[in-house]
């Protein structure tokens, strides 16, 4: 049995260049999708622009691939979906605790 305890994962302690590799990339070897993901986020001008392009699938930015817009869109779609879900749900942010938790 390994005695060290196991470090949960965390995204948000990853760079916008790891994220990005790690959504598009998962179980690949990550050095040279890592210098693909800085390539695209500074190409793009970081995460709101690279979104952007990839809703122009097979437009204007050939250097973003289809498979790469996709799973860019599948992301944001998710995030769209669980932000309307938490809306639905009626929180009511009357005090700032509740405030603090909802954020």
């Amino acid at each position: 049995m390994n005695s060290q305890a196991t470090i949960p994962f965390q995204p948000a302690s990853l760079s916008d260049a790891e994220l990005l590799t790690g959504l598009l990339h998962a179980g690949a070897q990550v050095d040279n999708f890592l210098v693909q993901a800085e390539t695209l986020l500074q190409k793009f001008g970081g995460l709101r622009g690279l979104q952007i392009a990839s809703r122009m699938l097979g437009k204007e930015h050939r250097e973003l691939d289809d498979h790469c817009a996709n799973q860019i869109l599948i992301a944001h779609e998710l995030v769209q979906r669980q932000l309307k879900k938490s809306l639905q749900r009626g929180i009511t942010l009357t005090r700032p605790a509740t405030t603090i938790q909802f954020l």
